[in-house]
């Protein structure tokens, strides 16, 4: 008997499938047309907080060529059984079982954001099981302030819903949506996936204690796996939006260029979700893809050597200067002030210099704030990367009317300028 059903609205929305593997369940959707039922199925690896819902138009678009099949392992996406001690190998060794379950010789996968990386790990492990393996939003190693985001996002979850809601937000959204305002509206509710944003941020702040206890485990499965060099070696596409500045689009470069047949191709003006600000352009190279078929003439896409040449080497906020570069390095808690340089500056984060005498400091101080000289402007920021006076700092944006503000003066010429990078070179955040 076949997995496959019809699809349609009701069947998409209606209480998943549910099918339990020793003891760790798994919750699944599987759709299919019966001139394409057995045909290799693409399955959907659903990643942080993507409903089944979410992937309507996949199925809609996809069925036409293939069976699709979504699927929440044990913390991810809307199955909400807690897997806390579990590695990547362990998460990818439940879909084998999933995939054995129903007897699935060969699949093509699907993964964004968080559920990348068990979905790259399983074609490492299993590359026969795998025909051709489509991600978006991934690196090979994330750098240390993506870690360290993912730590501070945690701790604010447990601080406040409505700061975890805003954070999220403005992590996975480009500052350029929080910058100008036109007749009082501002451009982010204007632009692709405006109303997107407004639906996602509601459901974040109304994480249930399970969800955010799973959400918890995934960010520590994530941060404890250490192997880089875990790729896979079947046909790969990673997909990066150009304006990504939670995983950065020189990071998904470098992981496609380090796959043994990666291709690597960027959505231009989209941010981490482009599934939901460009839907047309990501379907449009999901069918191309696993048809076999070039992703050349794609609108808004920049494919091949010229996607590797203009992002392999980009960060997505430029390096600015402050014209008045004294701040103060305040404790929240009362316990020093120390005035400080600010050598540069971005949306996320920069580098201070410190004075030769300076009070004492340390990266596991969360208390920290940043006042501007001149401004009115205060902001928690992170260390990290202490070495000698040179200090690198995140911001904590958890505040969006707050953090618009803060885009407004970086666009002010009374207070910055832009700082010219030397080719090859990186910032700091």
């Amino acid at each position: 008997m076949s997995i496959y059903v019809p699809y349609s609205r009701r069947e998409l929305i209606n209480e998943p499938r549910v099918v339990f593997l020793g003891r760790y369940r798994v919750e699944f959707k599987a759709f299919g047309l019966a001139e394409y039922m057995y045909s290799t199925p693409v399955v959907i690896v659903a990643g942080d907080f993507q409903k089944f819902s979410y992937y309507r138009e996949f199925v809609v678009t996809l069925q036409r060529y293939r069976p699709v099949v979504i699927v929440s392992l044990p913390s991810l996406g809307s199955n909400d059984q807690r897997v806390a001690n579990l590695s990547l190998d362990k998460m990818a060794e439940i879909l084998k079982l999933f995939l054995e379950h129903f007897d699935f010789p060969r699949v093509s996968l699907i993964s964004m954001s968080l559920g990348g990386w068990v979905a790259s790990r399983f074609c490492y492990l299993h590359p026969d099981r795998v025909e051709r393996l489509l991600l978006a939003g991934i690196a090979r190693k994330p750098r240390k302030s993506f870690c360290l985001t993912l730590e501070e996002s945690v701790r604010i979850l447990a601080e406040s819903d409505e700061h975890f809601a805003d954070a999220t937000i403005l992590h996975l959204f480009h500052p350029r949506f929080w910058s100008a305002q036109e007749d009082g509206e501002p451009v982010a509710e204007r632009v692709s996936g405006a109303s997107y944003r407004k639906l996602f941020r509601k459901q974040i702040a109304q994480l249930s204690d399970l969800q955010k206890h799973c959400y918890r485990d995934n960010v520590q499965r994530l941060l404890a796996d250490r192997q880089t060099d875990s790729l896979p070696t079947v046909k790969t596409l990673v997909l990066a939006g150009e304006f990504d500045h939670f995983t950065l689009p020189f990071e998904s470069a470098e992981y496609a260029q380090a796959c043994a047949d990666g291709e690597f191709a960027v959505v231009k003006n989209a941010d981490h979700l482009i599934q939901y600000e460009y839907l047309d352009t990501v379907l449009d190279c999901m069918v191309r893809f696993f048809g076999g078929k070039s992703l050349e003439g794609v609108p808004g896409l920049v494919v091949g050597k010229d996607a590797f040449e203009m992002y392999l080497d980009k960060r997505t906020s430029p390096r600015l200067k402050l014209k008045k570069s004294t701040a103060w390095l305040c404790s929240d808690a009362g316990q020093f002030r120390q005035t400080v340089t600010v050598r540069d500056i971005n949306y996320c984060g920069g580098v201070l210099e410190l004075p030769e005498e300076s009070i004492s400091l340390n990266a596991e101080n969360n208390d920290l704030e940043l006042f501007f000289t001149g401004m009115r402007l205060q902001f928690k920021v992170v260390l990290f990367d202490l070495e000698a006076r040179a200090v690198k700092f995140l911001f904590k944006h958890v505040d969006i009317d707050e953090t618009r503000r803060f885009v407004h003066a970086l666009e002010d010429p009374s207070h910055f300028v832009s700082k010219k990078k030397r080719k090859g070179s990186h910032s700091a955040a």
